[in-house]
């Protein structure tokens, strides 16, 4: 009789430790995985925050670009223009026939779209 009360009280006490163990194993796991989860969402935002800083770099790239290529294209309009006026013999920025000066503007104006096209500016 004494023999089935200790084994009863041994085996009540490891039911206790292997419960006990495995608690903590379970919350260990848990927080295991909420840090891996944690870690994993920093990583999503930190790589959605490279994608805007990337757009953004590009978009004031763009902007740069756009800027300067427009800048560029008007320059050279301007100095057809002139040289037409001089061809004339006119002072710059001269009245010009009417066809030339539609030829010049649709020239300028094909330019500008490539400068949009090869720099999008949203």
């Amino acid at each position: 009789m004494k023999f089935l009360k200790l084994f009863g009280i041994v085996l009540i006490v490891i039911i206790v430790v292997i419960v006990i163990y495995l608690s903590f194993k379970y919350f260990r796991l848990k927080e295991e995985k909420q840090e891996f989860d944690m870690r994993a969402k920093q990583a999503e935002i930190q790589l959605e925050l490279d994608k805007i800083n990337n757009a953004t770099s590009q978009q004031e790239e763009n902007k740069k670009s756009n800027l300067e290529c427009t800048k560029t294209v008007y320059m050279a309009s301007l100095e057809t223009w002139n040289k037409n006026c001089k061809s004339r013999g006119l002072g710059d920025n001269c009245s010009l026939p009417v066809a030339v000066k539609d030829s010049l503007e649709k020239e300028t104006k094909d330019t500008l779209d490539q400068c949009n096209k090869m720099f999008p500016i949203k």
